[in-house]
């Protein structure tokens, strides 16, 4: 029975919709003219709306007008002052919302930031205790860390980092030139001292932590 009523409602919009396109093929210009007459209606209405509401603001400006002619200048300028502190407060409350919203979310951002951030520089810095044989820092470890350093920017990164991150990933390892490649890696935690709220540092003066010649290497 059910399949039966689904059938007769699916029958029907298809006959409506037949009858639709049968009109608008038999009658190209009625249609048209049809259409034609709806939009100068909308046109219409919306001229009426505009026109109302310029007579309310003009009937508005009138009565202000003549209200102040009438009115002790004392009170005049009461009201007015009076009207501005409020404008000001209501505003005042809710550029102060908006700004103490902002500050919670980046409050929030920043402490997801700061973990994955810490981690990926303490990675780059075993990478660098490796070259020197003062670690026993494995692929798979790193490997490892590379994967949960990518699911945290999945989602906390900023377009920043996260971009860089790509950048590295896709064309870092394929570098020819080590130094270049270093220089991407500092470039990515540049981009999270400016995240974590930390001026960025010259070429080189990051790395420089860990490679003293990185200005004079060729």
């Amino acid at each position: 029975m059910a399949n039966t009523k689904r059938k007769i409602k699916t029958n029907d919009k298809e006959s409506i919709e037949g009858i639709k396109q049968n009109f608008s093929q038999k009658h190209p210009w009625l249609n048209s003219v049809l259409g034609l007459g709806i939009l100068l209606v909308l046109i219409l209405l919306a001229y009426l709306l505009i026109k109302f509401v310029i007579h309310k603001i003009g009937a508005l400006l009138v009565w202000i007008g003549d209200f102040a002619s009438h009115t002790e200048a004392t009170i005049v300028v009461a009201l007015i002052t009076g009207s501005i502190s409020i404008f000001t407060v209501i505003v005042g409350t809710i550029v102060g919302k908006y700004l103490e919203q902002r500050h919670v979310t980046r409050k929030y951002l920043t402490e997801k930031r700061e973990k994955s951030y810490c981690e990926f520089v303490a990675m780059v810095y075993k990478v660098m205790d490796k070259t020197r044989g003062a670690n026993s820092y494995t692929t798979e470890q790193m490997t490892k860390d590379i994967l949960a350093f990518s699911e945290q920017i999945s989602l906390w990164g900023s377009p920043a980092v996260a971009n860089k991150w790509i950048e590295f990933r896709l064309n870092g390892m394929k570098e020819k030139d080590p130094k270049a490649m270093l220089f991407r890696l500092e470039d990515i935690m540049n981009c999270m001292r400016k995240d974590l709220g930390v001026k960025k540092l010259q070429q080189g003066k990051l790395l420089s932590f860990f490679i003293n010649d990185i200005n004079e290497k060729g």
